[in-house]
């Protein structure tokens, strides 16, 4: 060998290895150490790791390192442009290695690793990976809705364009796949969710979408509230000018707007406006047709603040004039009958509740006789019809055949 070449190989076996030194160091990691890197002779090392992962999962990374004992081997993450040293693990006898991968492991985004080795001759180094964390889905959805009502879950899956996605719903003390669908190029999706719709309650969901390698995203856990419909109570009849009211609750778990509507001319016509209690509870005036004898038609709203409009089951409230239309209403005589009664009632009294016959002694407006038969409170008009509603029924079988046997004998 020529002095020449000895000369060269001298440089070549006692040049100085490449020396890094980190800048700076990251909150959780470690700045890298300047440690001399030998290259490696058969190509460059590699490490091995899943590409993408959920925030939250626990991720690795394996390889091995040329060496016929244990050595000493971390991961490296590039942050703000530096690398600064991570986990560090010892390798088995073989040089191979697991070694987690904790920096980012809570937040979504795109990390870059190395992983590097103390072998004997020095520091050696894999070449750069990324790992990508994914966001969990996110999910929205209504909260609350009333039976029967069609409501939705909607949302994004991070990184998994036209992918499967699906509801589950917690039943019977486990989770049970609902609604399948699939998730648009940029991973929004949106879902029906259609457990539980008819039938009031609360109902915990999950969202769950699966990427091409068979990874499994799963939101939070949300709840749906199905409302029931609204209660309403109210009086069957009411006199002329009395003031009356409706009242009831709704499933609601605040306040909120409500009002009465009527059935005028063909159509429903909202009339007086109030708000339940934080509770649900209501209670409203009836006023339409307050001085009008008449039977109207009612019914009871309110509107949640996803703009939904519950409303309670329609209801009639009569409005009596006061006299014998009255009378005869709350003495339980039906209006087709009305005519009849006040055909014999007003030869029979004249409609005058404390008439007397001074011969027979018959009282009232039916003109009991005796007038022991009504009782104490013959005076009492409501009381007198009453009584003759049940006369009437026994002895001739109801009013029409009363007033035809009055027709003929001018009696009854």
């Amino acid at each position: 060998m020529s002095r020449a070449t000895r000369l060269l190989a001298s440089v070549a076996t006692s040049a100085v290895a490449l020396i890094t030194i980190a800048s700076s160091s990251v909150s959780g990691v470690v700045p890298a150490s300047a440690d001399v890197v030998v290259p490696a002779e058969a190509g460059v090392y590699t490490a091995a790791a899943a590409p993408t992962k959920m925030v939250g999962a626990a991720a690795y990374t394996w390889g091995r390192f040329p060496t016929s004992g244990s050595v000493r081997a971390w991961t490296e993450v590039k942050v703000g442009g530096v690398w600064s040293r991570s986990q560090v693990v010892s390798t088995d006898a073989t040089g191979y290695y697991v070694i987690p991968l904790t920096y980012g492991a809570n937040t979504a985004g795109t990390y870059t690793f190395r992983v590097r080795g103390e072998l004997p001759g020095g520091v050696v180094s894999t070449q750069e990976f990324t790992v990508r964390r994914l966001a969990k889905p996110t999910v929205t959805s209504a909260g609350a809705k009333l039976v029967g009502l069609t409501t939705y879950v909607w949302g994004r899956v991070d990184g998994a364009g036209g992918g499967r996605v699906w509801t589950e719903v917690f039943a019977g003390g486990r989770w049970v796949r609902s609604q399948v669908g699939q998730t648009s190029s940029s991973g929004s999706y949106t879902l029906p969710l259609t457990y539980g719709a008819s039938t009031r309650g609360t109902y915990s969901f999950r969202v769950r979408a699966e990427y091409p390698d068979g990874m499994v995203a799963t939101s939070r856990h949300f709840t749906l509230r199905r409302l029931g419909s609204p209660t309403v109570s109210h009086a069957a009849s009411k006199y002329v000018g009395d003031v009356t009211y409706a009242w009831g609750q709704f499933d609601t778990p605040g306040a909120l707007r409500v009002w009465t509507e009527v059935f005028a001319g063909g159509r429903w016509v909202q009339s007086r406006v109030g708000q339940t209690s934080s509770s649900g509870s209501y209670t409203l005036p009836l006023t339409y047709g307050a001085s009008t004898p008449g039977t109207y038609a009612f019914r009871v709203r309110g509107q949640y603040g996803d703009g939904s409009v519950a409303t309670t089951r329609e209801f009639n409230l009569q409005r009596i004039a006061e006299g014998k239309e009255g009378w005869m209403h709350q003495a339980g005589i039906p209006q087709s009958d009305w005519r009849y009664v006040d055909h014999i009632v007003t030869r029979e009294s004249n409609w005058n509740p404390r008439a007397v016959n001074p011969y027979s002694g018959a009282c009232g407006l039916a003109q009991a006789n005796p007038c022991s038969k009504v009782g104490s409170r013959w005076y009492d008009p409501v009381v007198s019809l009453r009584w003759q509603h049940g006369y009437v029924k026994d002895r001739y079988g109801g009013y029409q055949g009363a007033y035809n046997f009055w027709v003929r004998y001018g009696y009854y």
